[in-house]
């Protein structure tokens, strides 16, 4: 099956973002970093397994969803130590999610987190908060929306504490009103690409699934 990154010719761009996305990035780094001073294929494959749990953990999706992740994880770092899977195989699937939706997906859910789902709002500003996050992830999926998008929408929101590092961002403190403001510049952001208003939640599960059988050959487990 085709790996699918969801391009949109009019919103070209890397993500460059920290927070969540920071999983699929820290194995990035491991494999050319760590595999190359230590050469130990068992290191490198707890290091993955811990920073790509680690992400899982923090994902604002239903604990089902959390389950099929972690057991993903643990097959993929299973497969790469018994040497199922090549670090050939391992560089790629971790491109095929950098490329992905993924990182733009994780920027949103840093966000989520920070200023709706850890804020202590009301239940129903909650549940609003969330409806509109939740489109725009409908979006991201479908390909409506891309990384250009996410970075115009958030952009607002973060500071860039490393002068040594401009490209790495941090969400900052909002008030009330930043917050409204925020959410209603992602309901007119699904607005304007017809985005349905209803629940949604995005399958990670399929975007990980989707880019290590692209990389190995191999189908999903089950």
């Amino acid at each position: 099956m085709p790996f699918h990154a969801h391009p949109h010719p009019r919103r070209g761009g890397a993500l460059k973002v920290v927070g969540i996305g920071c999983g699929v990035l820290v194995a990035i780094a491991i494999i050319g970093g760590v595999v190359v001073a230590l050469n130990a294929r068992k290191m490198m494959a707890a290091g993955l397994r811990a920073g790509m749990i680690a992400l899982v953990d923090q994902t604002p999706v239903s604990e089902d969803q959390k389950a099929q992740l972690r057991a993903r994880v643990e097959q993929l770092t299973v497969d790469f130590r018994e040497k199922r899977v090549t670090f050939e195989q391992l560089g790629m699937t971790m491109q095929n999610l950098a490329e992905g939706p993924l990182l733009s997906v994780g920027f949103m859910m840093g966000a989520e987190r920070k200023y709706v789902i850890d804020a202590g709002l009301p239940e129903d500003e909650t549940a609003a908060a969330r409806r509109a996050f939740a489109r725009v992830y409908r979006g991201l999926d479908g390909g409506e929306l891309g990384a250009s998008d996410v970075n115009d929408l958030l952009d607002p929101y973060t500071t860039r504490p490393d002068p040594n590092n401009p490209e790495r961002r941090e969400f900052r403190d909002i008030t009330a009103e930043e917050r409204a403001a925020l959410i209603e510049s992602l309901t007119a952001k699904a607005d304007e690409f017809d985005i349905p208003d209803e629940d949604f939640e995005i399958q990670l599960i399929d975007i990980l699934n989707e880019a290590i059988a692209d990389a190995t050959g191999a189908p999903p487990p089950g």
